[in-house]
């Protein structure tokens, strides 16, 4: 979507709901060896299949476009929009939108209130969602895309409320938790949502190594193969068609679906003097057994260096040590 004309206010808002807007990406075809090739990486990856079903996907409730309307189009030339008293209202409905409101919402505002709909132009503000939000050049018409949309935040509702409900609250994503205060995002704008999504299918790529490990041995409850048993997916390798470029799926056993035990390499790990000492310092204090695992964050804030220990992915209590005092 473009838009022709000159208002930094506008623009202002385009940029600003371009930060307001949450998308989730599916496709319709687990078996595109193009996409194979180019997410899958080269047939080594997998694909997780949903029930979209579900009030998470489905519901205008929670999604500004619904995965029942969030079919992407493709198209050579981009819908452009002149800029003129009308669309810069429209705009400005569609950011009031991006904030929380609904497009229902907003037709039940008295007529002369900002963001006011009547009958024709709300569908011209869906329209112009549509554009904004669902469309894509035909380079990519072999994705078969379908999006769920929806807002960061409610502006109109307190944070518990909208935290509280499980389809929802969500958490930012973290790799690095620094110290029990601190996290670093590794995926800044990127949201996990809390409700759990069910498992219908998967789909392993030929190259996949857990179908390579099949037949290995492997202890624990955690295993591949129980969740696949337990949560009753239905799982299928994806082969290449050795008469064409297709991809087949074969249903497998979810038996089969055994992780081999680690060779080689195990673990390689460096670290200073200081870094020891601090480690050893606060496990000497407790007994470790083999499966335990150790991390040692050494890390620097505003000039300031640290250390932060997880044993377990509990962090380790240090505020009864010094630990700071010999770092320069």
């Amino acid at each position: 979507m473009s838009i022709d004309g000159d208002s930094p206010k506008v623009f202002e808002y385009i940029t600003s709901m371009q930060e307001k807007f949450l998308v989730l990406s599916l496709t319709r075809n687990p078996l595109n060896s193009l996409m194979w090739s180019h997410y899958g990486q080269n047939h080594k990856g997998f694909v997780l299949g949903y029930d979209v079903s579900d009030a998470f996907f489905c519901s205008d409730l929670y999604n500004v476009i619904t995965v029942n309307d969030g079919n992407v189009r493709y198209c050579n030339d981009r819908e452009e929009y002149i800029l003129n008293c009308e669309t810069r209202q429209h705009v400005h409905a569609m950011y009031l939108i991006s904030s929380g409101e609904s497009i229902e919402d907003l037709m039940e505002l008295p007529p002369k209130a900002p963001g006011y709909l009547d009958e024709d132009s709300s569908i011209r503000v869906k329209k112009m969602l549509s554009d904004f939000l669902l469309t894509k050049s035909s380079d990519w018409e072999y994705e078969d895309e379908v999006r769920v949309v929806r807002i960061v935040s409610d502006l109109f509702e307190e944070c518990r409320e909208t935290q509280s409900d499980p389809n929802c609250g969500f958490d930012s994503t973290s790799d690095i938790m620094l110290c029990p205060s601190m996290a670093y995002p590794i995926k800044p704008g990127l949201h996990m949502y809390a409700k759990k999504q069910e498992i219908k299918e998967v789909y392993l790529g030929c190259r996949n190594p857990i179908l390579k490990a099949q037949g290995a041995l492997v202890d624990g409850e955690e295993d591949v193969s129980h969740k696949a048993i337990n949560e009753k997916w239905d799982v299928f390798s994806v082969d290449l068609d050795p008469s064409s470029w297709d991809v087949l799926p074969t249903k497998i056993d979810p038996k089969k679906l055994l992780v081999p035990k680690k060779t080689g390499l195990l673990n390689d790990i460096t670290m200073t003097g200081e870094e020891a000492t601090v480690l050893l310092g606060k496990l000497n204090k407790g007994d470790l057994s083999a499966e335990d695992t150790v991390t040692l964050r050494h890390f620097c804030v505003g000039g300031k260096e640290e250390i932060s220990i997880r044993l377990n992915d509990e962090f380790v209590n240090m505020s009864d040590d010094s630990y700071l005092d010999f770092l320069p």
